[in-house]
């Protein structure tokens, strides 16, 4: 059986990705390390070199090295970087098993505390900036900047995913989020770009098999998230470091209209640049204008 699964993945096109993405880390110097602390399993990427920090939080549908991996060559040559993988994705766990926001931010708040960390830029991507936004209310002295992208954190209407439930012929929040098989998960792919990549379903086979083995928990962080969503409204957020917002025009998961009101909310040392022509994964659709979108931001004094 074990046999039979070793020839399976060996032809499977996500095993040659999965590769690829990980030679493209230890390339640009990163090492994959695990802290263990009051419960937590923490799994994370970190560079080797004395440059500035930069703490990169992962989107919700994948392992933190998917969500980064066409930033790293661009961000290594001037940052200490440090990727976590996020509670129930990758090697990350903690018990008891807990699905809250607040557990989440705990479990990066180890990590911080675990490196050091005095000072640090800070990005989060889609769910990664509800996690973000909460790390950043914590530790407001510490953070140099922050930039964060399509992230649902206080503007999110049930009405949005409703609407692309009835696109997708399903009746859950989490059966979007966390597909079934591989191919809801290649419809979800397919609605987080503006213009869909011409990638085959059978793609995603080995993808969905990969990283959906846990979707249990993934599905219980998706229905925990939208019960604290509601509550994270109510939050006044008071901020003194510059922050950018960058937005894909046409998301449909996290419309433009949540950026625009985050704009509005942080005030004159926010930014938002929208981004034409992209959906909810501008950093995956158009990584060369992202990048220098997020360089220019981090290189400025």
């Amino acid at each position: 059986m074990k046999i039979s699964r070793a020839i399976t993945e060996l032809f499977s096109p996500f095993f040659y990705f999965n590769h690829y993405v990980n030679f493209i880390f230890k390339w640009h110097g990163l090492t994959l390390k695990t802290v263990k602390k009051d419960g937590f399993i923490i799994e994370y990427w970190e560079s080797k070199n004395n440059k500035p920090n930069l703490l990169l939080l992962q989107a919700f549908a994948a392992e933190s090295k998917y969500s980064w991996h066409k930033q790293i060559g661009s961000l290594a040559k001037k940052h200490h970087l440090i990727i976590p993988n996020l509670i129930y994705f990758g090697g990350s766990t903690m018990e008891p098993k807990s699905y809250a926001i607040a557990d989440q931010v705990k479990a990066v708040q180890l990590l911080v505390d675990h490196l050091q960390l005095t000072s640090f830029a800070l990005s989060g991507s889609s769910y990664g900036g509800v996690i973000a936004i909460g790390l950043a209310n914590q530790n407001k002295e510490k953070i140099e900047k922050m930039i964060l992208t399509n992230g649902p954190i206080k503007y999110d209407s049930e009405e949005d995913i409703n609407a692309i439930l009835v696109d997708f012929g399903l009746t859950e929040k989490a059966q979007l989020l966390v597909p079934e098989n591989y191919q809801q998960l290649h419809k979800l792919f397919g609605i987080s770009y503006h213009k869909k990549p011409p990638v085959p379903a059978f793609f995603f086979k080995g993808i969905h098999r990969n990283l959906y083995a846990n979707g249990a928990d993934k599905r219980k962080l998706v229905a925990k998230s939208s019960e604290e969503l509601a509550l994270l409204r109510g939050i006044e957020y008071d901020f003194n470091f510059p922050i950018l917002l960058i937005w894909g025009e046409e998301d449909r998961l996290a419309p433009l209209r949540i950026g625009k009101a985050l704009k509005a909310d942080f005030g004159a040392n926010a930014n938002l640049v929208i981004m034409p022509k992209t959906a909810h994964m501008p950093n995956f659709e158009k990584p060369r204008a992202y990048n220098r979108i997020m360089n220019a931001f981090l290189d400025e004094d």
